[in-house]
């Protein structure tokens, strides 16, 4: 039922435009004009009307705002669990401050777009914005599962924006020679961290989510269960890596079931780690270096000792050969499985 009724307010008439459904909050709003009061009124219980009939359906669905979403997604276990859990509140936090007020049912692609364009706007790159977009996407999406959000009221596509990801920066011997003594000045685990990391091209959240059970030292290897893509897989374990964990496993005083942790025992988390390695990036006096420069430091290396692309992209976990393709030019011309025996076919025969 859609009540209009008249106030006022400072000295001059508004109308309140109210809708009250059985089952649902009621939701209210003030106009300046008893017409648009009356247009507002008739599409909130038009729509809400159907919402009603959606089983499951939060009685808050008409009211919840963006701040209420982002609280209630923070309490989520399964959002609580993410290695990037403080990454997450840094992003939600953002969006809470532009359109915490704003309820879900008048957020949109406008406000999406908008904050897109501002945060690119204000010097970010491409590759960060998108990472705030993903995390309100995830919470929009939980909100729509859990039936806080109107199913019907899917995250918009085509927002994200397009990524310069062609970057394969990788140490020289005297800035690897460097960075290892640094890691290792700063303590065990971050010098297992940086070894590790280079050795088999493992992505940061990989690294933080192995776990002891995954080390397998006498088939040198290393299982990874839960990948970006979604698909587990195997990477070869390389002499010094296998040191560098057999070291760090005895002389840790806590043995949990990660293989990373801090002080205390507690799994390491990606923010933790960040500014670990940036001091030792610092005091190794590395430019333009950052931790996932690490993995393309394997890639490199392993181009320029000749490994072919598709060996590369078995490492690294690429499921596509598109990204191994920045490490091309480090092995133009080389020779792959099955040159010698088409040589053979192509030579005259006596």
């Amino acid at each position: 039922m859609a009540t209009i009724n008249s106030r006022t307010r400072g000295g001059r008439k508004v109308w309140l435009a109210q809708v009250r459904l059985k089952g649902l909050k009621p939701v209210s709003r003030q106009f300046a004009d008893k017409q648009a009061a009356q247009a507002w009124a008739d599409d909130q219980e038009g729509r809400l009307s159907k919402l009603r009939q959606v089983p499951g359906v939060s009685p808050e669905i008409g009211t919840l705002t963006i701040k209420d979403l982002s609280d209630r997604y923070r309490k989520d276990p399964k959002a609580r669990q993410l290695d990037t859990i403080k990454g997450v509140e840094k992003h939600l936090d953002h969006w809470v401050e532009k359109y915490g007020s704003t309820r879900t049912t008048a957020f949109g692609p406008l406000q999406i777009l908008e904050r897109r364009d501002a945060l690119l706007a204000s010097g970010l790159k491409p590759a960060t914005v998108n990472r705030y977009l993903a995390t309100m996407r995830r919470a929009w999406n939980w909100g729509r599962n859990v039936r806080l959000i109107d199913l019907s009221a899917s995250w918009p596509g085509e927002v994200m924006l397009k990524e310069n990801n062609v970057r394969s920066r990788f140490l020289s011997d005297s800035e690897l020679q460097a960075l290892l003594e640094a890691a290792k000045a700063h303590s065990l685990t971050m010098h297992t961290a940086v070894v590790v990391s280079i050795a088999t091209g493992l992505r940061q959240s990989e690294l933080l989510r192995l776990e002891w059970r995954d080390v397998n030292y006498e088939g040198e290897a290393l299982t990874i269960r839960e990948a970006k893509n979604d698909t587990p897989r195997s990477v070869h374990l390389p002499r010094a890596a296998a040191q560098a964990l057999k070291a760090l496993k005895k002389e840790s005083a806590v043995v949990g079931r990660r293989v990373f942790v801090d002080e205390k025992g507690e799994p390491l988390g990606n923010w933790q780690l960040d500014g670990r390695w940036d001091a030792i990036r610092k005091a190794a006096k590395l430019e333009d270096f950052r931790w996932h420069d690490l993995r393309h430091c394997c890639g490199s290396y392993l181009a320029q000792n000749g490994a072919t692309l598709l060996e590369i992209a078995s490492v690294l976990g690429h499921k596509s050969l598109q990204a191994t393709q920045r490490y091309a030019h480090l092995i133009p011309g080389a020779r792959v499985t099955g040159h010698g025996k088409l040589n053979e076919k192509l030579q005259s025969k006596p």
